[in-house]
C-alpha cells in the first residue's frame, strides 16, 4: 500500500508546503484549522487539515502560568524524497 501511495504522489507531482493557522485549545486538541497557503494540490491541503483537526496535540498556550486557548501557524512540508527507492 504504502509503495502505491509514494508511486501515486509521485506520478502526480504532488509536492509542497500547506500553511496552516490552527486554533489550540486549553487541553492542547486542535478545534480549528484555517488553510493560510496551499501547497498548490487541494488533495494534500485537505489532508493537511484533516490530519492536523483529528490527530495533533500540543502543550497549551500560558498567560500568567495558565492554560490559554491561542492561534498558532505552521507549515507541513510534502516531499517525495523516498518515493524511488
Amino acid at each position: 500500500y504504502q509503495e502505491y501511495e509514494a508511486d501515486k504522489k509521485k506520478r502526480l507531482g504532488e509536492e509542497g508546503a500547506t500553511g496552516l493557522k490552527l486554533f489550540i485549545n486549553v487541553d492542547g486538541r486542535v478545534s480549528d484549522v484555517q488553510l493560510i497557503s496551499s501547497s498548490g494540490s487541494s488533495r494534500l491541503d485537505d489532508a493537511a487539515v484533516k490530519h492536523a483537526k483529528r490527530n495533533w496535540v500540543f502543550s497549551p498556550c500560558t498567560e500568567g502560568g495558565k492554560a490559554v486557548a491561542c492561534w498558532h501557524q505552521t507549515k507541513l512540508v510534502w516531499q517525495l524524497k523516498d518515493a524511488g527507492r
